[in-house]
C-alpha cells in the first residue's frame, strides 16, 4: 500500500539486506567494526536509494542494545525490537535503549510456548524505564499484531504530514 525503503546496518555482512531485497528497496550500511550507525553513513545509503514518493524509511541500526541508543540518526520515531528469545528482562538490563525509544516491538510471539518470556513482565520492566512506551507484540508468521503495527505507522505518518502542512 505504501512506498518504503530500508537501510540495514551491520558490522561486516549484507545478509539483512539480502533477506529484505525481495520485498523492499534496501541498501546495506556496513560499518567495518563500529557498533552503531552514524549519520554520514545513513546519508550515503539514503542517497543510493530510489527516493521518489518514499513514505517510510526504515533504518535498522547495528543489532545490540547498547551502542545505538546513544546515536541520533534523525529518525522521527525510534523503536526497539525485543524478541521473546532474548528474555523479558532486557529493558532493565539495557535501559538506555528503551529510554531513548518511543515504542517496543515484541517479536516472535509464536515462540512463547517454548521460551521463558512474559510479555507482561517485559512491558512492566520497560515502563519502569520509559513510562510513555507503546508496545506492539507481533508474530510475522501468523500475522498477529501486524494490523495494529501498520495502522500505528500510518497514523504517525499522517500526523507528521499534517504537522508539515500546518508549518
Amino acid at each position: 500500500r505504501v512506498r518504503m525503503v530500508a537501510l540495514t546496518g551491520d558490522i561486516a555482512t549484507d545478509r539483512d539486506a539480502q533477506r529484505l531485497a525481495p520485498y523492499v528497496p534496501v541498501r546495506q550500511l556496513t560499518t567495518g567494526g563500529a557498533c552503531h550507525l552514524e549519520l554520514p553513513l545513513v546519508q550515503r545509503g539514503w542517497n543510493e536509494l530510489i527516493q521518489d514518493n518514499v513514505e517510510f524509511l526504515f533504518i535498522e541500526n547495528i543489532g545490540n542494545l547498547v551502542c545505538p541508543a546513544s546515536h541520533d540518526l534523525g529518525e522521527h520515531l525510534r523503536a526497539v525490537v525485543l524478541s521473546v528469545t532474548e528474555g523479558d528482562d532486557k529493558p532493565g538490563k539495557y535501559p538506555k535503549a528503551f529510554r531513548t525509544s518511543q515504542l517496543t516491538v515484541i517479536s516472535k510471539l509464536d515462540l512463547l510456548p517454548h521460551v521463558p518470556f512474559s510479555v507482561e513482565r517485559a512491558v512492566e520492566d520497560a515502563r519502569n524505564v520509559q513510562p510513555e512506551m507503546t508496545f506492539f507484540p507481533l508474530c510475522a508468521i501468523s500475522g498477529e499484531g501486524m494490523d495494529d503495527w501498520c495502522d500505528f505507522l500510518m497514523n504517525k505518518r499522517d500526523a507528521l504530514l499534517q504537522e508539515r502542512t500546518e508549518d
